[in-house]
């Protein structure tokens, strides 16, 4: 267990960088007409928090996580769509 608040102005055990679990690359497919087809990349990121908006009615998305910021696995905590 590990406190993950980000605060480089606290002396504590809170991680003064990104957390190694956290997605550094991933993309976006939609389906639309059920085709799918690649829609958006993000690279670098460094947010814990993405809202993205798509912008049109789809039948799907697919989310591929191509990177972390070291740790093996990525740890997503919750996904939404409206």
């Amino acid at each position: 267990h590990r406190l993950v608040t980000l605060s480089h102005l606290q002396h504590d055990d809170q991680l003064n960088h990104v957390p190694q679990e956290m997605v550094k690359d991933l993309r976006l497919e939609i389906r639309s007409g059920g085709n799918w087809q690649p829609w958006r990349g993000i690279v670098e990121n460094y947010q814990r928090f993405l809202k993205i908006d798509v912008g049109a009615e789809v039948d799907g998305v697919k989310v591929i996580f191509d990177s972390t910021w070291g740790a093996e696995k990525v740890r997503v905590f919750a996904f939404y769509m409206e």
